[in-house]
């Protein structure tokens, strides 16, 4: 696994969402998989001034916080000529991927919607995908560059399977495959349940 994303190890990527403890999960996880340069933040306010300053390459950020949520993170953040890198990929991990937020997010300009708890597994496979083969991204008159907003229900209908952790077999992706080598914990257990972060 850790071969798979050597060739992407220097991409920076940022990690937004207010839980101390998801964070560090997070981080962790994205390290062990390969990628070195890892931050985390618990203000969205100060991701977004981060954003305009770094070339950063992903972007994980959770719905629900105080003050600033993820959609209108998203949405200002595709809006924005300050912002380095505007075609950066975003993906929404959240506890809350009802099909009304995963719409919401998909109009905002996420890339992507992950539904808590996540599996290694699937972190990896959707970080390599997004950097191996990004999303079709538009300028728009309005100041918007994102995904392709016109693409939008085949879009949504495929960000909302992996939301729901749907492999479009009818089975959980997250259980379809064992475990990473050198994470321990089996993907669906206690120990693994993260819903009690949110």
């Amino acid at each position: 696994m850790v071969d798979s994303v050597a060739h992407h190890a220097e991409r920076r990527l940022i990690v937004i969402d207010d839980n101390r403890n998801f964070q560090n999960l997070m981080r962790t996880i994205l390290r062990h998989l390969g990628f070195r340069s890892v931050e985390v933040f618990g203000d969205p306010v100060a991701a977004k001034a981060y954003v305009a300053q770094n070339h950063i390459d992903l972007v994980f950020i959770d719905i629900s916080m105080p003050a600033f949520d993820g959609v209108r993170w998203i949405g200002a953040v595709r809006v924005d000529p300050t912002v380095r890198n505007r075609m950066m990929p975003i993906v929404v991990v959240s506890g809350h991927t009802s099909r009304a937020v995963v719409q919401a997010a998909v109009n905002a300009g996420a890339d992507d919607v992950l539904s808590k708890p996540i599996s290694p597994r699937t972190l990896h496979d959707r970080a390599l995908r997004l950097l191996d083969r990004p999303s079709r991204y538009v300028e728009r008159a309005n100041g918007y560059v994102g995904p392709d907003l016109v693409l939008g229900p085949r879009r949504l209908e495929r960000v909302g399977r992996g939301a729901r952790g749907d492999n479009g077999g009818g089975r959980r992706a997250d259980t379809a495959r064992p475990a990473l080598p050198g994470f321990n914990v089996p993907l669906k257990t206690p120990e693994a349940d993260m819903t009690f972060l949110d």
